[in-house]
């Protein structure tokens, strides 16, 4: 009798999409809700045998073979671990997403506070998923919009449900006195936007991504990794923020280093048969009435902030809601007696 529990409670699922994977863990389950957190709804995942109730195993299996993680806990809230490829902005490294991408999605239904997908699995754009007439009011975070959700729910009451969206979302959902608001785990966004780059940007998998934008994601993971909880919430709270990052100390000396290596770089591209035109953008294209510097456009402009940047300074970086990175310093005095002000240099990556 046992043995025959044992082998009722496995999971056979047959490989698949999100939605598949949705649609095979619901019912086989019994779970109240299984919700799947997806930036790429048309993946296809492996098949794999494991038994839910033990969890560490079940959550391994998963992990390893379909490359889904589990939120913590016992709740089935998955996700791909990943963020939009569109906030990093590779594309057109990639191609974008359908964001109405959808299977089913007529059966996912929001009434008087209960949520539902009547035994069924859907899968809806988020977009979609914030025009329902949810009954307490929603503040989503502006970051979930270009993902998909596959759900298997049973008549889940609204805050239970939304629970389990940010578990799979990797947000934190806060009580607010008209509903609820997701608010951004900066820990858990840096590594899936850490994750995203791993899996996306290598030139050995894409195969288009010039200079420019390898420079571009270096830069910009280097400033995830020096950048505060604090200055993650602050980059990403709107789609228009941004957080300065202050240089100091050894962390200013190497990305002191880090720029040098990549002016020598763009150098030595041109010299080895590059693209020669990239060097005719190496000078200011803005000069204001106090004659600063703004750098941008091509690998090359990295030289130009080098040479022009006074590292005895301060050097601040901005990082901004889109991924891009600003490096904003001051410039080197002819006369390197005088202390007094300079103009400032900029480089944009």
């Amino acid at each position: 009798m046992i043995l025959e529990l044992a082998l009722l409670s496995v999971i056979k699922f047959p490989a698949g999409s999100p939605h598949d994977f949705v649609k095979a863990l619901g019912p086989a389950t019994a779970r109240q809700c299984v919700v799947l957190f997806s930036y790429a709804p048309d993946n296809n995942y492996k098949e794999f045998s494991a038994d839910p109730t033990q969890t560490s195993h079940f959550s391994w299996i998963v992990n390893s073979v379909a490359k889904l993680r589990q939120a913590p806990g016992l709740d089935f809230a998955f996700s791909d671990g990943l963020i939009s490829r569109n906030l990093i902005s590779l594309a057109p490294i990639v191609e974008r997403a359908n964001p109405r991408y959808s299977i089913e999605s007529e059966f996912f239904k929001v009434k008087d506070g209960i949520v539902s997908t009547d035994d069924r699995a859907s899968t809806k754009s988020m977009q979609d998923i914030f025009n329902h007439e949810w009954k307490s009011e929603v503040d989503w975070h502006w970051t979930m919009r270009s993902y998909t959700l596959s759900v298997a729910c049973k008549d889940i009451p609204e805050a239970e449900f939304l629970k389990y969206l940010a578990k799979a979302a990797g947000m934190r959902l806060d009580k607010t006195k008209a509903g609820f608001a997701f608010k951004l785990v900066p820990s858990e966004f840096r590594r899936r936007a850490n994750a995203t780059i791993a899996k996306y940007a290598p030139a050995e998998k894409v195969g288009k991504l010039n200079q420019q934008d390898k420079w571009r994601l270096e830069m910009t993971q280097f400033a995830l990794s020096i950048a505060s909880d604090l200055h993650i919430q602050k980059a990403f709270e709107t789609e228009d923020s941004e957080a300065a990052i202050f240089m100091e100390g050894s962390t200013k000396q190497f990305l002191g280093s880090k720029l040098l290596k990549m002016a020598q770089s763009a150098s030595s591209l041109v010299r080895n048969g590059g693209d020669s035109r990239s060097l005719t953008s190496l000078k200011p294209v803005n000069e204001n009435g106090a004659g600063g510097l703004e750098f941008r456009g091509s690998p090359a402009a990295i030289a130009g902030f080098t040479e022009a940047v006074d590292w005895r300074r301060p050097v601040t970086m901005y990082l901004r809601s889109n991924f891009r990175v600003r490096i904003i310093g001051s410039t080197l005095p002819r006369d390197p007696n005088y202390s007094g002000p300079t103009a400032p240099v900029s480089v944009d990556f």
